[in-house]
């Protein structure tokens, strides 16, 4: 040493070799704080530390336990709460976010305070695992509120609409229809205007909706989708199988929602709902109906007009269920009636209507006089033989009493007496009324 002495009073001195070229040093070690071009700490650099570590008690010392514990337990709650709260490409934003956070406060305790906090357990461990139960929670979640939002549109919208809708969610106006072969079946419930008038809207939405379940049980039950509900009337389409197939089972369910009608109104005393049932096969368009903001899943079609007029038919002729003559074409296992050929309200083409009355074995033989008298005088109809269709539907009444079809032709025989048809009169009937 030169110059002016070095006052090393209450001092601790280390001698020793430090050199700062790599080749002359001689008392070197490995520490995380080896330069990269070899050069090492000298072992008196070292132990000059661990004094002064010692001395000003600034040593680096790992979180105490306790602290360390809770520092994880308040880190994971955070980071799984946030990760958890963001949308998915979030959440691996806010990962990384976090990642730089942890390693920047570990680095600022380290170097102000010597407390050494350890990066693995939280960036390798606690970290990934977070974004990893975050991403696969938000997954989940997703898939629930999707099912639940399936089942709540399935409340609204036919078996199948709702995927549908899902594929073309961000533009409904594109959704395409399906052509298919199909049955409509419409009802319509006789004196509904009459109930509305005199209930409660309260009572009343309850007596709709215990009316609907009875019909949407046998609709569900044969496999038929509930298309479309306004006020009283239902309308509900068959498309899933083969043509026969459909039309039996749409057949099946109108047999099935009569009876299970008629114990519906025994039980409601006064508050009762006598149906009426409409049923036609045929091409049918199935798909989304609208304008603007407003749009519908439903069928339409041809065959789903004449399906409401064939049921307004029935109101004429006092019936339950009538059918078109291709609902019941090559179809056993149904006992019916041919009720004649008809020109419906606002249809150009006639229909061959016949009534569905029961399944084969139910009471064939309460049907068979009637049905062959009517079938006699509806033969004279056509024939323009007024008085042998006259004594043959009144036939059919002193055999039924009430039959509705056989007095409401009795009506058109006389009128038809009193002011003959045209020479190309075929026996068609003309409704001008639905």
């Amino acid at each position: 040493m030169s110059g002016r002495p070095i006052d090393l009073r209450n001092k601790a001195v280390f001698v020793g070799f430090a050199e700062q070229s790599y080749p002359e040093q001689r008392d070197d070690f490995y520490t995380v704080f080896s330069r990269t071009d070899g050069l090492d700490l000298s072992g008196v650099e070292i132990a000059a530390t661990s004094f002064a570590n010692l001395l000003d008690n600034r040593g680096v010392r790992p979180l105490e336990a306790p602290w360390w514990a809770l520092s994880i337990l308040c880190r994971g709650l955070g980071v799984g709460m946030l990760l958890f709260w963001l949308p998915g490409s979030a959440a691996v934003g806010g990962a990384g976010f976090l990642a730089v956070t942890m390693a920047g406060t570990a680095y600022a305790l380290f170097s102000t305070y010597g407390i050494w906090l350890q990066l693995l357990v939280p960036l390798a461990v606690q970290l990934p695992a977070a974004m990893a139960g975050a991403l696969l929670w938000q997954r989940l979640d997703s898939r629930r509120e999707s099912r639940r939002l399936h089942r709540t549109l399935g409340l609204y919208l036919p078996r199948g609409a709702t995927e549908a809708l899902a594929r073309h969610a961000g533009d409904v106006a594109s959704l395409g229809g399906r052509s298919l072969q199909g049955v409509c079946m419409a009802t319509d419930a006789a004196r509904y205007t009459r109930l509305s008038e005199s209930m409660q809207p309260d009572a009343l939405r309850a007596l709709l909706n215990q009316y609907f379940d009875v019909l949407f049980a046998p609709v569900r039950r044969h496999g038929g989708d509930v298309s479309d509900v306004v006020g009283d009337a239902m309308l509900a389409i068959w498309s899933r199988g083969p043509a026969p197939a459909l039309r039996e089972a749409a057949c099946r369910a109108a047999l099935e929602i009569i009876a299970a009608l008629d114990d519906f109104n025994r039980t409601n005393g006064e508050a009762r709902l006598p149906t009426r049932i409409g049923l036609h096969c045929g091409p049918i368009q199935l798909g989304n109906v609208g304008a603007v903001d407003h749009f519908e899943y439903r069928a339409v079609g041809d065959v789903v007009n004449a399906a409401s007029r064939i049921e307004g038919l029935s109101k004429h002729l006092g019936t339950r269920i009538l059918v078109s003559a291709a609902m019941v074409e090559d179809l056993p296992g149904f006992i019916t009636r041919e009720l004649g050929e008809f020109r419906l309200a606002g249809k150009t083409q006639s229909l061959v209507i016949y009534e569905l009355l029961a399944t084969t074995g139910q009471e064939a033989d309460r049907y068979r006089g009637l049905r062959e008298a009517f079938a006699r005088g509806l033969h004279a109809f056509r024939a323009r033989d007024w008085l042998a269709a006259i004594a043959a539907f009144n036939a059919c009444l002193e055999h039924t009493a009430d039959d509705g079809p056989a007095r409401y032709y009795l009506e058109l025989c006389q009128r038809y007496q009193r002011k003959p048809r045209p020479a190309n009169w075929h026996g068609v009937v003309s409704m001008r009324r639905k």
